[in-house]
């Protein structure tokens, strides 16, 4: 907490409930935004019982909030907003995540918390050990990184015994589920992850707030399929773009699908290739549509060829981020009637003429697999690849074949968000980009009667001209532009892009959507 400029109170001990009392007036006097509690789930229950009782509205966090004693001894409004630490929740969306929390629920009827989670991580670290020559302990002291329900696997960079080092700060719901605030590998947070931003800390206390309406899906790629059932094989209804949502009306029994109200009818999406917001869980499961049978004409049988495609392109992490490595997931399909042996898929990634390339094993006709290719990108910008599949021409295909053997695929390299939103400042108003509550970096002010956005504890600000402010990335904001104290209102008009060094040494960007003497609206954006 000191390092984050936070310095904590005098810590109190409770040894037993003869102390309950005077431990609870301490703690009511001094009236703390925050306490962290450690120690017995029923002492910390009859601990935080009594400050609520009390009147105390600060953010309770307890690591062992979870513990049956300490769930069953607190009420269920009260257990809303309590923020516990956990290695794996079962509400994460990843599909790694998805996949294991309904391969257990249909195998056990019970949802796994975070000892099954890492119990699977390690049986299936130790089957792989096992499938290698040489001895199991030290096949385990050097298995490579590898992702498992946890998150990336590292047992060989950690101390013995110990598989991974990852970790989600998690706030409890209106009925006790864990909402994934953020998640770290180590220190690092990850930021590519459909999570909520940090917002300020008394915006967690638990108290009635706006949530989105139902359950809702939003497109992450450039453009996404809406089908009329739950597979390729079903024609598309239409296609929706990125960044646009849709409320879920209904999944599949796998909750690999999800179905929308498309245009008057029922469509379905790919729950995997998109973030979905709520517990799909609660959704009723569709009937899935008869599979549509192609209309019988009258043209010659299909040629005996195998047909490889790519039917989809997914980065991880989006945007790429510079200096790091990333992975590139890419689903192919053999569409022909014969099986295809091995061939790979690759393409050159720019801006550094990276050339990446995977191996298929043999994919029988109407098979499809999914795989990796991995590198590290310097350098940002926009750019797209043309994946080349059978790259070394090992299949045949065919004439028809070797025409659709071309994948474009668009992509971002940049840092990666940390925070983002919008606000409305008042005169005297102070902005807080990245949402931290530590200190603000821009007020909206006016000194000596000159009106303007005002940079402060040591922010610098710049105008950036007609910058686009959704394909803008931090390499804009750079000292030659962003060396300013004050913009002054005759320079902020809509549109108009402003470039920050925050406070706390983070570059961000912010659109003016309006403005007047007053009042000035802008979006925000804040680079990790």
């Amino acid at each position: 907490a000191a390092a984050l400029g936070v310095t904590p109170q005098t810590s109190l001990i409770m040894n037993d409930p003869d102390e309950l009392d005077s431990t609870v007036t301490q703690l009511l006097n001094a009236n703390p935004a925050v306490v962290v509690a450690y120690g017995s789930p029923s002492l910390a229950a009859m601990l935080y019982t009594e400050l609520r009782l009390g009147g105390w509205t600060g953010v309770f966090s307890y690591d062992n909030a979870f513990d049956p004693t300490f769930r069953n001894a607190v009420t269920l409004e009260q257990l809303s907003g309590v923020v516990a630490t956990m290695t794996w929740s079962f509400t994460s969306v990843d599909i790694t995540s998805a996949t294991f929390l309904n391969s257990y629920i249909r195998a056990y009827g019970e949802l796994p918390g975070a000892l099954e989670a890492a119990s699977y991580d390690s049986v299936q670290l130790i089957a792989d050990a096992l499938a290698q020559p040489g001895d199991l302990r030290t096949n385990l002291a050097n298995a490579p990184e590898t992702r498992g329900v946890q998150g990336v696997l590292n047992a060989d960079s950690l101390a013995p015994g110990e598989l991974s080092n990852n970790v989600a700060i998690v706030r409890l719901g209106a009925l006790g589920a864990p909402e994934v605030l953020a998640r770290f590998v180590g220190s690092d947070r990850l930021v590519a992850e459909n999570l909520p931003p940090v917002t300020d800390v008394m915006t967690l206390v638990p108290s009635a707030t706006a949530t989105p309406e139902g359950i809702v899906i939003t497109i992450t790629q450039g453009v996404q399929n809406v089908r009329t059932g739950p597979s390729i094989d079903y024609p598309s209804l239409g296609q929706l773009n990125e960044g646009e949502q849709a409320r879920v009306i209904g999944a599949s029994l796998d909750y690999q699908w999800v179905v929308i109200n498309f245009r008057g009818q029922q469509g379905w999406l790919a729950a995997y290739l998109a973030d979905v917001s709520g517990d799909l869980r609660s959704l009723p499961v569709v009937t899935v549509p008869p599979t549509p049978t192609p209309n019988v004409t009258a043209t010659p049988s299909l040629a005996p060829f195998a047909d490889v495609i790519i039917d989809s392109v997914v980065a991880v992490p989006t945007p790429i981020v510079p200096n790091q490595n990333f992975i590139v997931n890419v689903t192919v399909r053999n569409i022909g009637n014969t099986p295809a042996g091995q061939f790979a898929v690759a393409g050159t990634f720019q801006p550094n003429n990276t050339y990446l390339v995977a191996l298929v094993p043999a994919l029988g006709a109407g098979q499809s697999a999914v795989v990796s290719l991995s590198g590290l990108l310097t350098g940002t910008g926009s750019f797209t690849v043309p994946l080349t599949i059978d790259a070394n021409n090992q299949v045949n295909e065919g004439v028809t074949g070797e025409q659709n053997n071309t994948y474009n695929f668009s992509y971002q390299v940049g840092q990666g968000t940390l925070n983002q939103g919008s606000a409305t400042l008042n005169l005297g108003d102070t902005l807080d980009l990245e949402g931290n509550a530590l200190q603000g970096d821009v007020n909206w002010n006016s000194d000596n009667s000159t009106l303007g956005l005002k940079a402060i504890f040591g922010a610098r600000l710049g105008v950036l001209g007609s910058t686009d402010f959704n394909s803008v990335n931090a390499d804009a904001v750079n000292s030659s532009s962003v060396n300013r104290d004050t913009i002054p209102r005759t320079e902020l008009n809509p549109g108009t892009l402003v470039g920050i060094f925050t406070a706390d040494g983070h570059r961000g960007i912010m659109q003016v959507n309006s403005v007047s003497d007053t009042q000035i609206t802008v979006s925000y954006r804040v680079y990790s």
